[in-house]
Formats: C-alpha cells, sequence, structure tokens
C-alpha cells in the first residue's frame, strides 16, 4: 500500500526491500508515514433509529475531566429526518481534522473556531514538511537566522495550524506549488495554477474575526502569501501583508505581549516599517514602545531600532504633507536621530549561550547596519539628490564595507538576512560599490526578475540625479515603482 504523501500525489510508493521509507520521502526528507484509513469494502452497514426520548451525551474535555450533556433529544420513527444531518463527511477528512485538533490542543493557548474557507486537504507537502523539524528547516531557513529560531518558529506555527479551518496549509500548499522539488529549482508562471492563490486572497479580503488567535493566524498566513507573490514576480506582496496588518490591528498590541508569537508578529512590522519608510507614510500598525526584550528570527537585536524607525515614518509623514519648507527639514528628525546615534541593543542573561557565536556576530552585524541605513534614510530626507554628498558616501561605505565582510565569512545558512534596504539606500550613494554586491545577497540571486527590478530603481534615480533633480529620491516613487524590499 502507498504511504500517505504518495497516496496525495497520485504516484507509485516505490521501497527498498526492508526500508522504513519509500525512495520519494527519503529524497524530500520528510517521514514515511501511512496513518490514513482505508475505504470500507461492501455496503455500508444499516444504522437503526436510536429510541426517541432524552438521552446523554458524554465527552472528555483536553484534562481528561468526564462531562455530561443532557438534553439532546434523539428522533424517533416517526420524525421525518433533517435534510444535511444525515449526510456525512468522509473518514479520511474526518480523522486527519481530529488528529489536527487533538495535536494542537496542548500546543495552541486558543479554541479551534471554523471560517467560510472551504475545507482543504490535511494530508497536502505542507503537512509533513511542517511536522517533521529537520524537514521544517529546510523550507523555512530562508527566514530566520539559523537553527536557533527553528523550534520556537515550528512551535508558533502548529499552535495556529487548526485556525481558520487550515487555512495555514492551504496557504503553505499553494506556495510550494512554486518549487519543481524533483528538479530542485523554482517554477515559471505558466507553471502555477494562479486560481489556487486568488481563492487564498479572496479568504484575506473576505476574512473577519473575533480572537487574538485568528489574527496571529492571518499575519503568517499574509507572510507565506508574500513569498508566493515574491516566487511569482508580483507587484501586490507588500499589500498582501498590509492588509492582514491592518485587520489585526486591533490586537497587535495584545499579540506582541505573547513571547511564542514573536515569529510570527514581528516580521510583518519589519516589512511594512521599511515599505512606509520608502514611501513616506504612515505604518499599517503602530507599535508602542515595550520594555519586553525581544529576540527575532530575522529583526534579530533589532526591534528596538524598527520601533524608532517607526516614529521617523511619522516625522516623514508629517514633513511631507504639512511642512514642504526645506529650511524646516533641518530640526523635523533630529529627536529620533538623536535616539538612533545613541541606541544599543539591550542583551539579556545568557545570550552568549544561548546562541551559537556566528549567530551572535550576524546579530551584531545587522545592528551596525541597520543603524548605518537609517542614518542614512535621515540624511536623505533632509538633503536633496546630489546635495551634501560626503556624509552619505561615508555612510553607505559603512554599509558596503559590512556586507562585504559579511559575506566573507557567514555560512549560507546565515545569508538569507533582509538586507534590501540598507543596501539600496547605499547604492544610491555609492553605486558601483554596491551593484557589485547586491547579485551575491542570497536573496535576490536566486530571483532574478526581483533583482532585475532593484537594478532598474537605481538606474532611474541616478539618472535622474545627472538629469538636475532637485527634490528628495523618496519623492521619485511618486512616478515609477519601487523594487519589493526585503
Amino acid at each position: 500500500m502507498s504511504c500517505d504523501l504518495c497516496h496525495f500525489r497520485k504516484e507509485k510508493c516505490v521501497s527498498d526491500t526492508d526500508a522504513n521509507q519509500c525512495q520519494r520521502c527519503v529524497r524530500l526528507g520528510v517521514r514515511c508515514t501511512n496513518k490514513r484509513r482505508l475505504p470500507r469494502l461492501g455496503r455500508r452497514p444499516k444504522v437503526g433509529q436510536l429510541p426517541s426520548g432524552t438521552c446523554g451525551v458524554l465527552f472528555f474535555d483536553c484534562n481528561g475531566h468526564q462531562e455530561s450533556h443532557l438534553g439532546a433529544t434523539a428522533p424517533s420513527e416517526a420524525s421525518p429526518s433533517t435534510p444535511g444531518l444525515s449526510q456525512r463527511r468522509g473518514n479520511e477528512e474526518t480523522a486527519v481534522e481530529q488528529a489536527l485538533i487533538t495535536t494542537m490542543a496542548g500546543c495552541s493557548p486558543y479554541s479551534v473556531v471554523r471560517s467560510h474557507m472551504p475545507s482543504v486537504h490535511p494530508l497536502g507537502p505542507s503537512f509533513y514538511l511542517l511536522n517533521d523539524p529537520e524537514s521544517f528547516y529546510r523550507v523555512h531557513r530562508r527566514f530566520m537566522m539559523g537553527r536557533s529560531f527553528n523550534d520556537i518558529f515550528q512551535r508558533a506555527i502548529w499552535s495556529h495550524l487548526p485556525r481558520a479551518n487550515g487555512i495555514l496549509l492551504k496557504a503553505y500548499d499553494v506556495t510550494f506549488t512554486t518549487w519543481n522539488w524533483e528538479a530542485n529549482r523554482r517554477k515559471t508562471r505558466s507553471e502555477v495554477d494562479a486560481s489556487l492563490a486568488s481563492e487564498c486572497l479572496n479568504f484575506l479580503r473576505q476574512h473577519r474575526f473575533q480572537h487574538p488567535g485568528d489574527a496571529a493566524a492571518l499575519l503568517m498566513f499574509s507572510q507565506i502569501l508574500f513569498v508566493y507573490h515574491i516566487n511569482m514576480h508580483c507587484t501586490s506582496a507588500y499589500s498582501i501583508v498590509r492588509s492582514a496588518m491592518f485587520t489585526a490591528a486591533p490586537y497587535y498590541e495584545e499579540l506582541l505581549l505573547d513571547k511564542s508569537l514573536d515569529p510570527i508578529t514581528v516580521t510583518p512590522v519589519l516589512i511594512d516599517t521599511w515599505e512606509a519608510l520608502i514611501r513616506r507614510e504612515l505604518p499599517s500598525v503602530r507599535v508602542s514602545s515595550s520594555t519586553r526584550l525581544i529576540i527575532d528570527r530575522t529583526v534579530g537585536l533589532c526591534w528596538p531600532l524598527i520601533l524608532l524607525l517607526q516614529e521617523l515614518c511619522e516625522c516623514s509623514y508629517r514633513q511631507k504633507c504639512a511642512f514642504p519648507n526645506f529650511l524646516a527639514r533641518d530640526y523635523a528628525y533630529r529627536d529620533v536621530e538623536s535616539q538612533i546615534r545613541d541606541w544599543e541593543p539591550s542583551l539579556p542573561d545568557g545570550f552568549f549561550d544561548q546562541y551559537p557565536p556566528l549567530v551572535v556576530d550576524t546579530m551584531f552585524f545587522q545592528v551596525r547596519v541597520y543603524r548605518a541605513a537609517s542614518l542614512l534614510i535621515i540624511h536623505r530626507l533632509r538633503c536633496r539628490l546630489g546635495d551634501d554628498d560626503e556624509e552619505a558616501l561615508f555612510l553607505s561605505r559603512i554599509i558596503s564595507s559590512e556586507v562585504l565582510d559579511f559575506l566573507s565569512w557567514a555560512p549560507e545558512e546565515l545569508r538569507h538576512l533582509p538586507l534590501g534596504l540598507p543596501l539600496l539606500v547605499a547604492a544610491i550613494e555609492a553605486r558601483e560599490i554596491c551593484m557589485e554586491i547586491i547579485p551575491q545577497l542570497t536573496v535576490l540571486n536566486r530571483n532574478q526578475e526581483l533583482l532585475s527590478q532593484y537594478v532598474k530603481f537605481i538606474d532611474i534615480v541616478w539618472e535622474a540625479r545627472h538629469q538636475g533633480y532637485g527634490g528628495l529620491w523618496f519623492d521619485l516613487i511618486n512616478s515609477i515603482q519601487p523594487p519589493i524590499i526585503i
């Protein structure tokens, strides 16, 4: 009998003699399981009617305590049957759904709720790839700073899988369709069924929830679709995350109090803040300053700096809307600039024992690059393109030299840091140096169309500089499309 994965893919299951796993599961690095129920042969047994009257229904809660609910009235033989109540789900769907709910019940602090999203097949590839720690790491290694964050990231996702009727599994399955696992390459647009993603986007537009757990699931859902749209070279990746953040905004402060949700809640703030900075807009969710120390899979030690960048977004937006006078720029960013210059990351007790030395070095590298990029952004919000270039060149060379040094010693698993914004703002000042570095970013050299967007944007800004453009380069975004910042 074929294993669950081969059965789902409708492919032949081939196993070596005396092997516990089939050849396909070994190649993909997932566990080979066979837990589905076989369909019943022959006719279904006829189920007689329950006697009429009042029946007691017993069930056990998650702590094993027995409770009884009385008052359920069984239909009598004379009672007409109600349409729909006699319909039964397939054995496999019911069993897997129950297994999901049972498995997650001990992990999730929230109850399982159902939404209007249609049921999806829970035994897709994502179910297996998310379950095994090693497979989970292989799938998510480009979105975290090494294996140190693998366990907490996996627990955060699994604790929310039962929510919204399997929508996270649906999003993962859709995103996995963009990758050819056999050939180990990203598929072209013509090879991917776009209707699957459309179904997910419709859910994102229509979904409403009443619980913080649903908000966390929706935030993770948007991040998965963000990856899908980057793989498919779409330009709506940012709007997907922003839409989810707007919807989750009433619950965001509450979610950020839960440490176990950091892998889900922090990254959208980074994506949204970067986009708001270059567009001179307000962040979708304004996070208040928190005394809780957050060390995250993508921002490392830089969470307090991200909050300062949100304040910078507000300063830039006010300046853009109300104070167009050039002289006022000298004072608009003074306070936030002083805070960024003085900021140093706080370290928890046992920090150097908790993370490997290379991960620690990576976090401090990220602190230096993000701070230099923040100061360079402030400088260019004050000064028009081409003015006071000495300070801009100084900061851009700090960024480029730091990144070059990082690429010289960092192993492959740590090279997936989100460095798109620091290198973008540096390349606008020191084009030749940074244009040699940008293609070396792991995220960009795997996606040539995304890389071309970076190069095209930088070329347009430099062309405006040579033609004597006299404004802020941020304002060019009103007429040209910036690249997806990752």
